[in-house]
């Protein structure tokens, strides 16, 4: 294989408005245009598309159930050397271009479920996992090779890196007060956010140097009514306010966290944490995974911060684990651990570069001189 840069494919079909598969796809793109790659990116999402199409060779919103009525116009754009399909109908797009013109399918797998693997996991030359926790789902239920398997995880903006991380000290108002932030979608999938962030306030109240806490929830949905409900009643102390501030945008959510003293999260928005040093108490789709010390670093990534495997921690274990981070010189240990690793490999950059290496993979996969596009 040449050393020439491929042209990638990126598909995306999403259901929600905003998401870590949107931030993904996103940023997936941005990152590979960054490394000379000409990217086309196709999705049914409109916001998706207006992020992405400046740095896309060719960028096209696409209603995934007809798109056997556009695609004529998709390979035109071409020639693709490979398709980076995400989710839901793009397989199905993939699937279909491997078949009739031999193009290299790379199927990317965000969260924690079968994703219908039985309808592209033969075909796809190479299967990416948010995390390896997904690994068993796709090996032992959906009968993938697992020599075709590999670890794609999730990325932030280079510049989340930009300052260094706000100390302990820091993250403390002059009275005491301490901000804890939810950026979520406020969806069923997320309610393990709300039993978390109760935990995480009545443990914190309990600690001398913390004299009020100010919640914010970042994000909406349709179960905001839940959240705001739930959440509420942590008003009910004089000591606790809430704050329920909608959609902001990613510039708003990395200053609310890069100030706040811990963050309740899962997936992207837990590595958007500890990528700026700040404290998380992992909370997903699928557990609640615990808090980011240096000992749960390899079961908090692991589970995507509680999106994918079932580990949920006991809250005795929460408890200690909380009540340890709030020391200062712990928190300085958590970031020496977490930031260094966010910093080598969850940038954008950092993610699209090993992508890139992935997507080669795939195309050295077709004989050469197999026509591509």
């Amino acid at each position: 294989m040449n050393d020439r840069l491929p042209r990638v494919l990126l598909a995306t079909h999403t259901f929600a408005f905003w998401g870590g598969l949107q931030d993904w796809a996103v940023g997936m793109a941005r990152g590979l245009a960054g490394l000379g790659v000409e990217v086309g990116f196709i999705t049914n999402n409109e916001r998706m598309y207006e992020l992405a199409a400046p740095f896309s060779a060719y960028a096209k919103v696409l209603d995934w159930s007809t798109w056997r009525d556009e695609v004529d116009e998709v390979l035109a754009a071409g020639p693709w050397d490979v398709v980076f399909a995400q989710p839901f109908g793009s397989r199905e797009l993939g699937v279909a271009l491997k078949k009739s013109h031999h193009i290299p399918l790379v199927a990317m797998c965000h969260g924690n479920n079968a994703d219908s693997v039985y309808a592209w996991g033969g075909v796809a030359d190479l299967v990416l996992l948010a995390s390896s926790s997904l690994r068993p789902t796709m090996v032992d239920y959906g009968g993938v090779d697992d020599s075709r398997v590999e670890v794609l995880a999730n990325g932030v903006p280079d510049n989340f890196f930009d300052h260094e991380a706000a100390s302990y000290e820091a993250r403390f108002g002059a009275n005491g007060d301490v901000s804890f932030v939810i950026a979520s979608r406020l969806a069923p999938d997320k309610l393990n956010q709300i039993p978390a962030m109760e935990h995480l306030v009545a443990v914190a109240l309990r600690h001398p140097d913390i004299r009020t806490i100010n919640v914010q929830v970042l994000g909406g949905g349709f179960m905001r009514s839940v959240f705001e409900s739930r959440l509420g009643e942590l008003a009910l102390n004089p000591r606790v306010n809430v704050e329920m501030l909608g959609w902001v945008d990613v510039e708003t959510v990395r200053e609310r966290m890069r100030n706040a003293l811990f963050t309740v999260v899962g997936g992207v928005s837990g590595t958007q944490s500890v990528s700026l040093g700040t404290a998380c108490l992992g909370a997903g789709i699928r557990c609640v995974a615990g808090v980011s010390t240096p000992a749960n670093v390899d079961t908090v990534l692991g589970t995507n911060f509680g999106d994918h495997s079932v580990r949920d921690t006991s809250p005795a274990q929460l408890t200690a684990d909380i009540n340890w981070m709030l020391n200062a010189d712990n928190y300085g240990e958590f970031q020496s651990v977490y930031v260094p690793i966010m910093r080598s490999e969850r940038s954008h950059t950092a993610v699209a570069a090993r992508a890139l290496q992935l997507l080669r993979t795939a195309m050295a996969s077709i004989p050469q001189g197999v026509h591509h596009g």
